[in-house]
């Protein structure tokens, strides 16, 4: 048995501050922080770097659409527009603007600008496109439409022309001509029609003679990859391996012929994003540049061959181009996955080989997502791991991981929200999983919806520099809460890493001296501390006071 030194006892502070580790990917063991944001503040004064350990903002619920998949969420022309199952919304309305052709799956949402149009939403679902404009006017697109007639014959005599479609498969093409000295000088389409499977014949009736002309379909890219990406006046998407534009300042019209393919690396382009004035092309295995060169036909784009690296992309819902940084789960053909950043035109990995190994176990990687949010004064990337049951979260300026969750009432459950916009109030939209609300991430609330949120802190073991038994005195709370009720913090341990812990005790958080004593002895232990109150909280350390044993 330990004796114990009739020294002073000693007294030392324990930081909470850290990032999230595991050894095997599993949840209960090594240090976690669960619905948190780390913070450090350096005093140049004092030259102190102060570390706290605030809880996340809560979820106010602000729209209700329909219970089903959340699929995409982007605020335009002063509304929040959300993709719910087979349907887009116009919040807070309930009727749909937009029936989907699918019910499952990421639903692309990219704002656009055109000198014709002016700003518009663009929407796909993988088969057909949507745009929105201003006046809330939606037009549709799919690859089954006319888009243009050319003459090959013009004609004579005609005073009249009329213009008429048969063949083709389709319906609700039509056209009118244009006439000069009895000669149809041009046909253009009034409505470009649906269902073509082939370009129908021109049918031209009239007082004239030996007028003919042939009709083109649209180019449209069916199927395609529902990740827009909007640059110089025209809109992207991924077909195979081609990256298709629509016409210059006319997201309606698709030609066949405007495209580029990626020919760097053998593999199809799944995802697209924007950086400043270059479009990125992921592939399953490898990233390529390109650049606007305004080619005057096909395709606007060349290859910046100069930047290309053989990293792809593991998940389509995971990419988020914001601000000057591009976001990505990553994967090579070595094996493995990773979280990648481009930052300039830097990539580098951003992940822990703690998260890394999580990221590893999971088995469908189209269901994980990812997005970023600010809040709190910090920048971060959420992402959400369907069979690890668990969200971790990026904190781009501290470079630190931490875990958000949805707390049951019993047990942490991956981050329910899987979507973002902002509506220019400085506190983003976020849009549920299955249950078709839009929620705001908001710092003054302090729960989600109806639901606890479980602010969390699982320590790594201390054993104050030595093995020697140690009896702890005193356990102390060090930080503040904001709330004139009175509210309480939940404190056990663990000395045997974490198999089994102590019965909870509690920590009053409104007293002077938040603390507890007689707390036994350990050589080495951990510490869980949980918070469940409706308010917030910050802390900065443990504090504690103890006597070390003999051996």
């Amino acid at each position: 048995m330990a004796t114990y030194n009739k020294d002073p006892d000693k007294t030392i502070r324990l930081p909470l501050y850290g990032a999230t580790t595991t050894r095997s990917g599993a949840s209960t063991k090594d240090q976690r922080f669960l619905n948190c944001i780390l913070e450090s503040e350096k005093n140049e004064t004092l030259r102190q770097t102060v570390t706290s350990l605030f809880k996340r903002p809560g979820l106010a619920s602000t729209y209700t659409t329909a219970v089903a998949e959340g699929r995409g969420l982007v605020y335009f022309n002063g509304s929040t527009f959300a993709a719910v199952g087979g349907f887009v919304y116009k919040c807070p309305s309930t009727t749909p603007i937009i029936t989907l052709t699918n019910t499952t799956g990421q639903v692309g949402m990219r704002l656009g600008d055109s000198a014709t149009l002016g700003q518009y939403l663009f929407v796909c679902d993988g088969v057909k496109a949507w745009i929105v404009e201003t006046s809330d006017a939606v037009t549709e697109m799919s690859d089954g439409m006319l888009d243009s007639i050319l003459m090959t014959n013009g004609g004579t005599a005609y005073t009249t022309a009329t213009i008429t479609f048969t063949g083709g498969g389709g319906s609700g093409a039509t056209a009118t001509a244009t006439l000069d000295a009895g000669v149809i000088t041009a046909i253009d389409v009034t409505a470009s029609g649906t269902g073509y499977t082939s370009a129908p014949t021109v049918v031209i009736t009239g007082d004239g003679a030996s007028g003919a002309a042939t009709a083109f379909l649209t180019g449209f890219p069916n199927p395609h990859v529902p990740d827009p990406s909007f640059m110089d006046g025209y809109m992207f998407l991924v077909k195979g391996t081609d990256i298709w534009n629509c016409y210059l300042d006319d997201p309606t019209k698709w030609s066949p012929s405007d495209f580029i393919t990626a020919e760097m690396y053998p593999d199809p382009i799944v995802g697209l994003a924007r950086q400043n004035n270059q479009l990125i092309a992921f592939g399953e295995y490898s990233t390529e540049y390109f650049y606007d060169a305004g080619n005057a036909t096909g395709s606007p784009l060349n290859k910046n061959d100069a930047i290309t690296f053989q990293i792809g992309l593991a998940s389509l819902s995971t990419i988020s181009d914001h601000e000057k940084t591009v976001i990505w789960v990553g994967q090579s053909r070595l094996g493995g996955r990773s979280i990648w950043m481009i930052d300039g035109f830097q990539a580098k990995q951003i992940n822990s080989s703690p998260v890394e190994r999580v990221l590893d176990l999971e088995a469908d990687m189209s269901l994980v997502t990812g997005f970023v949010v600010r809040t709190k004064g910090h920048y971060l990337y959420l992402i959400n791991l369907p069979t690890a049951n668990r969200t971790f979260v990026y904190d781009i300026d501290e470079k630190l991981w931490m875990e958000w969750s949805s707390f049951d009432g019993t047990s942490h459950n991956v981050f329910s929200y899987v979507a973002e916009c902002d509506d220019n109030t400085g506190q983003p939209l976020l849009l549920h999983n299955t249950l078709g609300v839009v929620a705001r991430l908001d710092p003054e609330t302090y729960s989600d919806l109806t639901e606890t949120i479980r602010y969390q802190m699982n320590s790594p073991r201390y054993d104050a520099g030595t093995h020697k038994r140690k009896a702890l005195l005193t356990l102390g709370v060090v930080g503040d809460i904001n709330s004139t009720v009175d509210q309480s913090l939940s404190v056990r341990w663990s000395d045997d890493d974490q198999q089994t812990y102590s019965t909870a005790r509690t920590v009053s958080l409104n007293n002077d001296n938040p603390s507890i004593s007689q707390c036994g002895t350990f050589r080495r232990r951990s510490f869980e501390l949980v918070f469940d109150g409706d308010s917030d909280i910050r802390l900065e350390a443990l504090e504690v006071t103890y006597l070390e044993g003999s051996h």
